[in-house]
């Protein structure tokens, strides 16, 4: 069964999605006072994952500081505001009526009927299905983001686990060779405030 912290996600070259890990300075809009929003498009491909350590799609590191010889973001994100999932790709055979994302450095984001969606970043529910994969759009859906009041100081790394609705790590498939059959992909929005707001906190995540 599922453990308290962790989670999981990945990319598919076969269908021409975009993996650029330097997509930063997407969108900045100005907010009430003299505080600017800026928003990055974080793609999570689980190809690029530690797989010595994570030798499975469903469960991986990702860094944005330190390589670590895994996943790693090159970009240092400060002061958070939100991050959101905007959507998920996932093997078919790992999805049940919906699955769940949980994110290990951060607090659960939901409340469920269960334990399961209690501890859940997000939740997955089926948009389309394309050839193996499972498409999960979330944009502008309750159940897939979280906010940091005050902002968080800096974003340093999270881990991703993804549950089947019994509680049991999802099965994305054995990983050969990383076959991309079975590989995991997440597109994250996470916004951050600018100009050094006296809101801001010293708090980080570590």
């Amino acid at each position: 069964m599922y453990p308290h912290n962790n989670y999981t996600r990945g990319n598919f070259n076969s269908l021409n999605l975009n993996a650029s890990y330097n997509q930063t300075d997407l969108v900045i809009k100005q907010n009430e006072g003299n505080e600017k929003v800026k928003s990055y498009c974080i793609n999570v491909d689980s190809r690029d994952r530690n797989v010595s350590l994570y030798p499975l799609a469903n469960k991986f590191e990702v860094n944005f500081r330190n390589s670590n010889g895994g996943c790693f973001i090159n970009e240092r994100i400060k002061n958070v505001v939100s991050i959101q999932l905007v959507e998920a790709i996932i093997p078919t055979d790992a999805m049940g009526r919906y699955a769940t994302l949980k994110l290990s450095n951060f607090d659960n984001n939901l409340y469920g009927s269960n334990d399961v969606l209690n501890a859940a970043f997000s939740v997955l529910i089926t948009d389309y299905s394309y050839s193996s994969y499972t498409v999960c759009k979330l944009k502008n859906l309750c159940n897939c983001f979280k906010k940091f009041s005050p902002p968080l100081a800096e974003l340093t790394s999270f881990k991703l686990e993804l549950y089947k609705p019994d509680g049991d790590l999802a099965d994305t498939g054995t990983d050969v060779n990383l076959d991309e059959t079975v590989q995991t992909f997440f597109t994250f929005e996470i916004k951050t405030l600018e100009n050094g707001d006296s809101k801001l906190n010293n708090h980080m995540l570590v």
